[in-house]
Parts: structure tokens; C-alpha cells; sequence
């Protein structure tokens, strides 16, 4: 999979869907009109009026023209009012999505073993992808094995699991499955199945109207003899809810169409990811050999069947209404070899499970690859251009290579500094610890600055920063996506008074560095769906021509970061980018510090259609490997911009140069 493709091509899918449903609201509008002149001349038959032809004629051509334009807008209303509340229910994104299937949130102080081996699974995938960690649910009731993750963007995906997924599958098993599920957040399918799920609810609420009102006329059965008109407005009932429900019958034809073409990508994805085809492989035939399979028990499972990672309902017409391809043809895509018998899960396990007393235990995270890695130095110097052409080659498409670094940078991070970056109160801490001065002076202001609002707080911050600060450098983004679930427990109070804090902070030297601009823009950017309900923009600009401007800035920016602002190196650097956009604007010195500027710039190329962003992405790392090196601050920074345009960069594995 190829990660700027994946999402041009959701893009694509997307415009082929609302193509494809508002060619199904033209025709229920068809139908709706003809149904309605059916109700009106049944209604008017008996008038004197109608019995002249004159007047019928009149009649006719009144409502053909004015009738249906009223009918075509209280269709249209219908419809995207309901999309429109539906949209609306589920601004929060995954979390709404989650809590409307009656998923628990997974505290990270967890004692369950399973559960924190479910976190720990989804932590390391987050961090080999470069993603921030999203929340973990648990659908504590569904004893079936199943998934999905949902969500607007990464930065508020959420993933969630049944029960049985959680406690039947083993380490490598869940790991295939969680694998799939990220493939779904990298490849723009959650945005995608969020609108489906809103615009089928407009097209199902036609039909609800029309059960309405032949529900309230078999209510009021008993003034039918008193009431001329209503066998009529049964009729219209009737006739609006078999509309509203042919709507959904071939709405969700096209739902599962889509659906199905996506899951052998998401299978593929997840064996690249983890280089196990037995992990997925091995949860497929589970599902395949579970008497409880993978369906979901819930009322409003239907409304998602198409965000999970195996079908959830019983298909009554056989692979019409399919959501995913085959448990056997996707074991056979991935096993070729596969001998065709399912696996059993152990009886004793599932008879715990289902009394809810599940003795089952298993280790929760692998052994440590290796020692703790030993702290790189900010400035060691680096051979540069493979790593940096792989880690842009693997955008929102990691390795298992990148998943033994995620586990290694995990292990390098203090367990004292973990448990702090796993709490809502403490995870505001280490951030300001990753903020906090050297210098005593600046320090001592920063200081108090953070006891003048909490006391405590700050206490815990002053005796994280030594540690935290003394970090490899690769470890402080993924330490930063690792606080993400618990600041997102955060207050709109708290979030506001952590948002200040952050800026003071910073300017408490008077100027703000790269490092304290990146960190903000990346916990602006994950933290914004949360507390803002901010969606993604649509993408706007084609080509590279029409942002060279913000180009010109950004690139800038980036050649000086190891140069002079005014020296020949940083003009070589410049050129570098420059040539791989293939614009001709002049160096920009003064951008060099100008983050306002840079923020502004950054902010239009996220803009970017999906297949721009790489050529971005390649110019970026030309700029900052000009000189044939690269510092791990200047690859940090690069996996910063990274996140801002929402294409996340695993960790560079950076090898120090004698």
C-alpha cells in the first residue's frame, strides 16, 4: 500500500460515492413525486371539480411543475437534515462512533492482563507509525471476535475490540488484527465510512417518515369511517416507506461494495507491518472455527457493519449485503498454502470469558529487544539519505523494522516517566517538562509561572525534567504521541489553562525555538479534534505551483537549520528543495526564524491534494541532507512537519557515525 495513493484514491471514492447517492436521491425524488400524484389525484377523484376535463388538465399541470418542485426540496430536506443530525451525533469522531456501540474506555492503570496487553500492542503500533496513540475500547459484552477503528483523522481515531478479541486471540494474533485496524486509520477508509454511515441514515429516515404515518393511521383505525383522507395518507405511508427502504436496500449494496475492496488491502498492509501472516492469519481461522464467529450482538451493529475488521451481522443474502470478502478467500490471500481447517480457541478460556472470569493470563508486552538505547547526542552527525528516503517511503506504511525500533525507543523511556505520560494529571507534566530551560534563571521564572496555577503540578514537573530531557532524541516525539489518550481526558477547562501554560513556557526566554513551535503545532494538531470538534479541511491546491509561496518559506526555514541564514551553505540547502519541487523562487533568509510565518505556510500546504504531499515531503528531506548528514533534531523536526500535513513518518532509525 502505498500511503499517498491510499488516500488520493479514498478521496476518489469518496467523490464516486456522493456521485453514486445523489443519483439514489434523484431517483427517490422520482418515485416520491410519482407517489405523491398517485395520492393526490386518488385524493381529488371523487371531486366535481376533476370530472371535467378542462379542469383536470388545469390541475395536472399545476402540480407537475410547482408540486414537484416542493416535493423535490422536502426530499432533498429530508435527506440531508438527517445526514446533516447524524454528522452532527458523530462530530466527536471515534469516540462517538465507540460510544454508540457501548464500549468501555481501557484505563491505562488497568490490572487486567489482557488489557494491558492490548495497550501495549496498540502503544507500539502508534509509535512505529509515527501516529499519535489513540484511545483503546472494549465492547465488554460481545464474546464474538471482532474490531474496527473510527474517526475523522488520526489524530481522533480511537480503536476498539470486543471481549473475545481481547482474551481469545494471543499476542500475535491481536497484533495482526490491531495491524489491520491501523491500516484502516492510514488509508483514509474512516473518514469515508463515517459519511456512508451518515447519508444511508438520511435515505433510512425517508422511510421511518413513511412508517410514521402508517403507523399513526393503524392507531387511529377507528376514525377511518369519519375521515375520507385517511386510507389515503396510509397509502402515502406505505408508499414513502417502501421507497425509504429500496433507498437502504441498494444504499447498503454499495456500502458493502466498497467495503469488501478495502479488506484484502487492510489484510496485506497488516502482514507488512508485522512480517507474521500467522498473526491475522491465525485470528481469521479463529473466526472461522468460534461458534460466535465474529458477529455482534448490538441492535445498531448494522449502522458499522462496515467498520469492522469481520463481518458483524448474519447475511440473510448470501455475499450481496457482505461488508468483507470470505473468512476463506482472506486466510488464502495471505496463507496460500493453507490447508483449509479453522482454528478452535481453548473451552476453558471461552467458558471463563463468557461468566466473565477469564483466569487465562498472558504476558502483556514482548521482552525488551535489548538494553535501554543509549542517549544520542543532539548533534551527532548522521549518514542521511537512505534513512531519509525509507522513512518517506514508509508514510502511514511501517515495518516490522520500524515496530522492533517503536518497542526499543519504548523500552529506552523510564518506566517512572511512562506511568506519568499514561495519566490525565501527570501527562501535562511531562510536556512541560520536555519545555522546561536549562538555564536556572529561566528555569526559576518558568517555575513560577506553573506553581502561580498548580503547585503540584509544577513540583512533578521540575522533578521529571532531568529525566526526561536527558532522553535519546528519537524517544520525544513517540513520548509526546504516548501522553495523547490522557490528555485527551483532559477538562475544556484544563485543555485551556494547558494550551496557556504551554505558550508561557516557551516565551519565557523571549523567544520561542523550533523544537517549542514543533511540539505545540503537534499537540495543537492531535488534541484539536478532541476540544474543538476540528475536522480535517479539504484539500485544495493541485499542484505544487500554487503554494510555491509557502514552499519558499518552509524550505527557508529548513536550510538553516544546521547554516547561517546568510551563509552559502544555507543557499546550497535551499537550492536542494527547491530543484526536487522544481519552483524557481529566490532563498528566503528572512523566514529562517519567522515561525509565525512558518506556521502560516504550513498550515496552506497541509491544504495539499494527497499525491502533492510527497514531493513536499522529499523536498523537506533534501533541504535538511544537502550537507550529506542529518542531526536527530533536524529528523525530528522533519517528522513534525510531517504530522502537521497528516502524513505521519515512522522513527528513523539514525546509525551514529565513529
Amino acid at each position: 500500500m502505498n500511503f499517498f495513493k491510499a488516500q488520493d484514491q479514498a478521496r476518489q471514492r469518496t467523490t464516486v460515492l456522493v456521485v453514486l447517492f445523489m443519483l439514489a436521491v434523484l431517483v427517490l425524488i422520482a418515485l416520491t413525486c410519482v407517489l405523491f400524484h398517485v395520492f393526490w389525484f386518488g385524493m381529488e377523484g371523487g371531486s366535481t371539480t376533476m370530472t371535467d376535463p378542462e379542469n383536470r388538465h388545469q390541475a395536472f399541470s399545476m402540480i407537475q411543475w410547482k408540486a414537484n418542485a416542493w416535493i423535490a426540496t422536502g426530499v432533498i430536506l429530508v435527506v440531508g437534515l438527517a445526514s446533516l443530525f447524524k454528522l452532527l451525533e458523530l462530530r466527536a469522531g471515534g469516540k462517538a462512533v465507540a460510544e454508540l456501540m457501548g464500549a468501555r474506555r481501557v484505563s491505562r492503570d488497568s490490572g487486567d492482563p489482557d488489557e494491558r496487553k492490548l495497550l501495549n500492542i496498540v502503544e507500539e503500533m502508534a509509535i512505529a507509525s509515527g501516529t499519535p496513540v489513540p484511545p483503546v475500547y472494549v465492547m465488554d459484552k460481545e464474546l464474538a471476535i471482532n474490531a474496527f477503528a473510527a474517526g475523522y483523522a488520526p489524530a481522533d481515531a480511537i480503536v476498539c475490540v470486543t471481549r473475545g478479541t481481547m482474551t481469545l486471540l494471543d499476542r500475535d494474533q491481536l497484533q495482526g488484527v490491531i495491524a489491520h485496524e491501523f491500516s484502516h486509520i492510514f488509508n483514509g477508509d474512516m473518514r469515508l465510512n463515517i459519511r456512508l454511515m451518515a447519508i444511508l441514515a438520511g435515505i433510512l429516515f425517508l422511510g421511518e417518515t413513511g412508517r410514521f404515518l402508517l403507523r399513526s393511521f393503524s392507531n387511529n383505525r377507528s376514525r377511518r369511517s369519519r375521515n375520507d383522507g385517511a386510507g389515503g395518507i396510509a397509502l402515502l405511508g406505505l408508499g414513502l416507506m417502501l421507497i425509504g427502504y429500496a433507498g437502504i436496500f441498494f444504499g447498503n449494496l454499495i456500502k458493502a461494495a466498497v467495503s469488501r475492496q478495502r479488506e484484502f488491502l487492510a489484510d496485506a498492509s497488516a502482514v507488512q507491518f508485522t512480517r507474521n501472516p500467522e498473526g491475522i492469519g491465525g485470528a481469521l481461522k479463529l473466526i472461522g472455527g468460534f461458534s460466535l464467529g465474529s458477529h455482534i450482538n448490538r441492535a445498531n451493529a448494522g449502522e458499522i457493519s462496515h467498520f469492522f475488521f469481520s463481518d458483524a451481522l448474519h447475511n440473510h443474502f448470501n455475499s450481496w449485503f457482505a461488508t468483507h470478502p470470505r473468512i476463506d478467500d482472506r486466510i488464502r490471500a495471505i496463507e496460500p498454502r493453507w490447508d483449509g481447517n479453522f482454528l478452535l480457541p481453548p473451552k476453558e478460556v471461552v467458558t471463563a470469558m463468557a461468566k466473565g472470569m477469564a483466569e487465562e493470563t498472558r504476558t502483556s508486552a514482548p521482552a525488551a529487544t535489548g538494553a535501554a538505547l543509549a542517549a544520542v547526542a543532539a548533534t551527532a552527525d548522521v549518514v542521511a539519505g537512505e534513512h531519509m528516503e525509507e522513512a518517506i517511503n514508509n508514510t502511514g506504511e511501517p515495518a516490522a523494522s520500524h515496530l522492533g525500533l517503536a518497542q526499543q525507543l519504548i523500552a529506552s523511556i523510564p518506566d517512572a516517566i511512562k506511568d506519568a505520560a499514561h495519566n490525565a494529571w501527570s501527562a501535562r507534566a511531562v510536556i512541560y517538562a520536555l519545555l522546561m530551560d536549562t538555564r536556572p534563571d529561566i528555569r526559576a521564572a518558568q517555575v513560577r509561572d506553573m506553581e502561580s496555577s498548580e503547585a503540584a503540578l509544577a513540583d512533578l514537573a521540575q522533578r521529571l525534567q532531568e529525566p526526561v530531557q536527558s532522553l535519546d532524541i528519537r524517544a520525544r516525539l513517540p513520548l509526546i504521541e504516548m501522553t495523547m489518550p490522557a490528555l485527551k481526558d483532559m477538562s475544556a477547562e484544563q485543555f485551556a489553562a494547558f494550551r496557556k501554560q504551554l505558550v508561557l513556557l516557551a516565551k519565557a526566554d523571549q523567544r520561542i525555538t523550533p523544537f517549542e513551535w514543533a511540539l505545540a503545532r503537534v499537540l495543537i494538531h492531535d488534541l484539536g479534534p478532541a476540544f474543538n470538534h476540528a475536522r480535517p479541511k479539504a484539500p485544495r491546491h493541485k499542484n505544487i505551483r500554487s503554494v510555491q509561496d509557502a514552499c519558499q518559506v518552509a524550505l527557508s526555514f529548513l536550510a538553516c537549520r544546521d547554516a547561517k541564514a546568510d551563509s552559502p551553505e544555507a543557499e546550497h540547502a535551499y537550492a536542494n528543495g527547491a530543484r526536487t519541487l522544481g519552483i524557481i523562487v529566490p532563498f528566503l533568509p528572512e523566514a529562517a526564524h519567522d515561525l509565525k510565518k512558518l506556521g502560516t505556510a504550513m498550515d496552506e500546504l497541509a491544504l495539499c491534494y494527497p499525491l502533492v504531499k510527497p514531493v513536499l515531503l522529499k523536498a523537506f528531506a533534501a533541504t535538511l541532507t544537502a550537507d550529506g548528514k542529518l542531526c536527530a533534531e533536524e529528523a525530528e523536526c522533519l517528522r513534525a512537519m510531517a504530522a502537521i500535513l497528516d502524513c505521519p513518518i515512522p522513527p528513523i532509525d539514525l546509525d551514529v557515525s565513529a
